[in-house]
Parts: structure tokens; C-alpha cells; sequence
């Protein structure tokens, strides 16, 4: 059965997993390029063959002109870069950090406690937007990590990408205690409990000896 797309429907961009863009189209707005960067990464450190990057590419939706940049840049990789420089000509050095075949900002720009599945199992961690540090980045462009410690005897604190965030309940979605309920089922329950405790206790006058 075919589906319609409305006009202006948005949905998350399929650069990444948990990437918080939304887009109407296949991937927002320089981020094709951040895919590409990402992937181009990924094969360099040799996380993944220049096949595997290509059917990734393909499997998020990447057409023909993507793939060619992927294999351009997978060629291109090898090729050392000068340092960028910032004022009074000295190079400009960002503290980054390696994860998941980004390239990101290790000091986050924003936190958040939240709780999420990674693989099988659940944690309590916290979830930091970090700005991504590749080539053709932008201000715009972040990635959401998810910060947690493993269980077992040997905790380890742990960061991925790969995770899916679990909601937790409002405080107005928890159930009420039949005390402060206002129902009438409540009320009739209240009232059954409140004749229990005064009603005198039988002292079996009405039995005959």
C-alpha cells in the first residue's frame, strides 16, 4: 500500500542513529557531508573496509553522487592536512575526542540526566550534546552521547551514540494512592474502612447457654 508524504512533514535525518536534526528530506542540511565525513574516518582508523562504508552510505539512503564523494574522500584520506590557524597566525588547537567514527568536541555543551537502553540492558547516565569537530561542520552540527557506567564488578564509565532513550514516566502518569483519590470506587473504599474501625466488636450476647 503506498503512503503520501504531507507537504512539510518532518522526520529525523538518517545521518546517524540519534542525530536531533530534522528534515523533510533524506538528511538535513550538511549533513550528507558529515556521513561522509564520519564514514571516511571510519575506514581510515580501520573500524570498517571502503565495502562496508559504501553499503552503509547506501543502506541511510545515499544515491549515486554520495557514494562517489565517499569514495573520493576514502582516496583522499591518506593525504595529510596543514592545522588551521587562528589569530596572529598560530595554529588553532580544539581538544577533541574520537567516537564512533566521529570526530567531536570533547568539552559538551549541554547535559542532560536521562535514562537508555544499550544493547540488552538499561542505564541511568547522561546524555551530552557535543559539537562536531570533522571538516564541513558546522555551529549547528552536534552529536548526543550517551555518558554511563556498566554494572558488574568492575564498573566502567562508557560513552556510544548507539544507544535508544527510554521515557520516563511524569510525575502526572504515576498512579494515585486510593487515599487521595476522588473517585467514587475510592470514597466507597474509604468509607468501608472508616464503619470497620468504629463499629463495636461483638461480645456474642445472642448466643444462648
Amino acid at each position: 500500500m503506498a503512503t503520501t508524504k504531507l507537504v512539510g512533514e518532518k522526520h529525523p535525518c538518517a545521518c546517524s542513529d540519534n542525530c536531533p536534526g530534522l528534515t523533510g528530506r533524506t538528511f538535513a542540511q550538511g549533513h550528507d557531508a558529515r556521513l561522509v565525513t564520519r564514514l571516511r574516518n571510519a575506514v581510515r582508523d580501520g573500524d570498517m573496509t571502503a565495502t562496508e562504508a559504501i553499503i552503509e552510505v547506501t543502506r541511510r539512503g545515499g544515491l549515486d553522487g554520495l557514494r562517489f564523494k565517499l569514495e573520493r574522500a576514502i582516496d583522499n584520506a591518506a593525504r595529510p592536512k596543514k592545522p588551521r590557524k587562528g589569530k596572529g597566525g598560530k595554529a588553532k588547537v580544539v581538544e577533541t575526542m574520537d567516537l564512533d567514527g566521529f570526530t567531536i568536541r570533547a568539552i559538551p555543551e549541554t547535559t542532560e540526566p536521562a535514562r537508555a537502553k544499550v544493547g540488552r540492558w538499561e542505564y541511568d547516565g547522561t546524555i551530552r550534546t557535543h559539537r562536531l569537530a570533522e571538516e564541513n561542520s558546522t555551529e549547528a552540527d552536534t552529536l548526543l552521547v550517551f555518558e554511563y557506567v556498566t554494572r558488574g564488578d568492575q564498573p566502567e564509565l562508557m560513552e556510544t551514540t548507539r544507544y535508544k532513550r527510554v521515557a520516563q514516566p511524569e510525575a502526572n502518569d504515576l498512579p494515585i494512592p486510593v487515599s487521595l483519590r476522588g473517585d467514587a470506587a475510592a470514597e466507597a473504599a474509604r468509607e468501608e474502612v472508616a464503619e470497620a474501625e468504629v463499629a463495636p466488636a461483638d461480645d456474642h450476647s445472642d448466643i444462648p447457654f
